[in-house]
């Protein structure tokens, strides 16, 4: 069996994180993150729907707050792996709480 990947693999790697995350920790699982009324202590909204969780200060020059982390993936072209292939990738954190 083989695993297809895009050219830039580091969306498919944080869409499938958060996609676990929301499974595991979603306590409402019937709403949108931005009508929830857990969205601010939720630890899935805080990570990856930051802009709906957090407040922009109004002091703030930015729309939005930065999302708080990214996935730099390998580097490469290659787009199809055999199975049990290994994958490393650098997780950088941009916003602490």
């Amino acid at each position: 069996m083989c695993l297809f990947l895009p050219n830039y693999k580091g969306s498919t790697f944080r869409g499938v994180l958060g996609r676990a995350l929301k499974k595991v920790v979603c306590a409402l699982k019937q709403q949108e993150c931005d009508q929830c009324l857990l969205r601010r202590q939720c630890v899935y909204a805080l990570v990856f729907k930051a802009a709906k969780a957090i407040p922009a200060s109004p002091n703030s020059r930015m729309a939005a707050p930065p999302h708080t982390f990214v996935i730099e993936p390998p580097i490469t072209g290659t787009t199809h792996f055999p199975e049990g292939s290994a994958f490393e990738f650098q997780e950088r954190a941009t916003l602490s709480y």
